[in-house]
């Protein structure tokens, strides 16, 4: 896919700006960052090593996540058009804690243009491996680009292409430093894009705010220098250039000839794993000296350790996930749970923000977002008595506490709200509905899950959800029970805080009925 060229006049701004002030690629640090002054170019070259093994786990880890599209409703807002899923009460909660959505419902978007974009990117490559890349030029550079080509009959966008950072220029106006557009290329053979065709992800860089980002791998490109230096002196080590195992002291005078003659008689005699363990016979004019490497060059070597931590801390991996030296399952787990938390969460953060700040230009819509699924794994255990605490508080539904443990729901008529548990021997000695009267209902905020025609007969179940929420049971002519509506005491909840609860909880009602104040007060004074 190539990139097309946007108008004449707006590229001979951007190439008259680009002459005033372009934001540069190049680190001019030194003594800002301790290290050797690094071009982007040059950063994408040091792909090796640990920097490779520390950087490409941070890409495999971001492509793997997950990334949905979601919607945001309030009061049940029904003009959600687009095929959605309604969400359970984790991914629901996880939503609303990573960021500020204070919208009463979100749902899931299963069918969207931006979806149909992500799973057909362009025809060289796919979601993972444009996601891979891009989280690979952020852990590199600190920069990564996208160019977005346009349909131009719908306005919307209809591929991605990643672009090399290194061949990347921001424009930037020399009065106002706004961002003008970007210049793409090296060499004469550049092309100008519109702002609004490029899509920057960047590292925070402290010393250039708002302008490139500054890389893991800057902050420990000097660790790298270092380890790259030991690597060059083992294998000088290795190839015998450094230094030699043994001296043959010679008594007197050696010539050339005689020297090579001499080498060439203990390299036959005893170089070689298979001649490890013969006997040399001397005399008098010989003698060995072996040499060793002195204290301070094994130092240097033990250095290649701490090099590999100093890298792998700069790219947030746990030794853990590196080496299989001193880990066990304990530690294991712990690293993973690190990893996700302090590592990939919020690099997910990251690319999700930044899609969301051009969502709204891409498509229009203002209640749409994107977030990946939470990548910090769960504690097992601890869910499952969580859940088992939340069920038999009656705080859940049963079809909710199999949610959150991966099984699908297994009843009723809305998913939510049917107990398998509650057959009609269970609710036979609660009191029939009808013989309260109506008195007694309007001191409660009354709240109808289902048709009353569905059932034969009801039986109420005082404090069933916790105190002051009662429950009326609804019994088939096949003897299942369902829930028929929910009570709230108004003494103890008001209208707006049960409507929250019920939302919470997944039931939608179909009628509601509020407690008249009087009575409520009435209930009130007599306790």
């Amino acid at each position: 896919m190539g990139l097309h060229t946007p108008t004449l006049k707006w590229r001979s701004t951007v190439e008259k700006a680009s002459t005033e002030q372009v934001a540069s690629t190049t680190i001019s640090s030194g003594a800002a960052y301790n290290s050797p002054a690094t071009g982007q170019r040059d950063l994408l070259t040091r792909y090796h090593q640990w920097v490779y093994t520390c950087s490409t786990k941070n890409a495999n880890a971001v492509a793997q996540a997950t990334l949905r599209l979601y919607a945001v409703t309030n009061n049940g807002d029904s003009k959600i058009r687009a095929i959605h899923r309604r969400l359970n009460i984790k991914e629901l909660t996880y939503l609303k804690s990573v960021g500020s959505r204070k919208a009463e419902d979100i749902v899931e978007i299963t069918s969207h243009p931006l979806l149909d974009l992500l799973r057909n990117i362009s025809d060289d490559s796919d979601e993972y491996e444009t996601m891979e890349l891009t989280e690979l030029h952020l852990e590199l550079a600190g920069n990564a680009y996208w160019y977005i080509g346009y349909d131009t009959r719908l306005g919307i966008p209809s591929s991605i292409q990643v672009l090399r950072p290194d061949l990347v220029k921001r424009v930037v106006d020399s009065k106002t430093g706004r961002l003008k557009g970007y210049l793409y290329g090296s060499g004469q053979n550049k092309i100008a894009l519109m702002p609004e065709e490029v899509v920057h992800y960047r590292f925070p860089d402290p010393m250039n705010p708002g302008g490139t980002g500054m890389s893991p791998l800057q902050a420990v490109i000097a660790s790298d220098e270092q380890y790259q230096r030991t690597l060059e002196y083992e294998t000088a080590l290795a190839q015998n250039n450094a230094i030699p195992s043994i001296g043959i002291m010679y008594d007197g005078v050696v010539n050339g000839d005689e020297v090579k003659k001499v080498e060439a008689d203990w390299n036959r005699a005893l170089r070689g794993t298979s001649k490890t363990g013969r006997v040399k016979v001397f005399d008098s004019r010989f003698e060995i000296k072996q040499f060793a490497l002195t204290p301070a060059e094994l130092n240097f070597l033990e250095g290649r350790k701490w090099t590999r931590e100093e890298i792998a801390g700069a790219y947030g991996v746990p030794l853990s996930l590196l080496t299989t030296g001193d880990v066990n399952l304990a530690n294991a787990l712990v690293g993973e749970r690190s990893y996700a938390r302090w590592t990939l969460l919020p690099r997910l953060r990251r690319l999700e923000d930044k899609l969301n700040a051009v969502l709204r230009r891409w498509y229009g819509e203002d209640r749409i977002f994107v977030a990946f699924d939470n990548p910090i794994p769960e504690d097992d255990k601890f869910e499952l008595e969580r859940t088992q605490k939340l069920s038999g508080g009656a705080i859940i539904t049963r079809d909710e506490a199999r949610i959150m443990q991966g099984f699908t729901p297994v009843g009723g008529e809305d998913g939510s709200s049917y107990i398998p548990t509650k057959t009609a021997a269970d609710v036979e000695t609660s009191p029939d509905v009808k013989s309260f009267g109506q008195k007694i209902r309007m001191s409660e905020h009354e709240f109808v899950l289902r048709r009353r025609d569905n059932f034969l007969s009801f039986r109420r179940v005082n404090d069933d959800f916790g105190r002051g929420i009662d429950v009326i049971y609804g019994i088939t002519a096949d003897e299942r029970v369902h829930i028929f509506a929910v009570l709230f005491d108004a003494v103890i909840w008001t209208y707006a805080a049960a409507n929250v609860w019920l939302g919470e909880h997944d039931y939608r009602p179909i009628e509601s009925n509020r407690a008249q104040d009087p009575l409520a007060k009435e209930v009130q004074n007599e306790d």
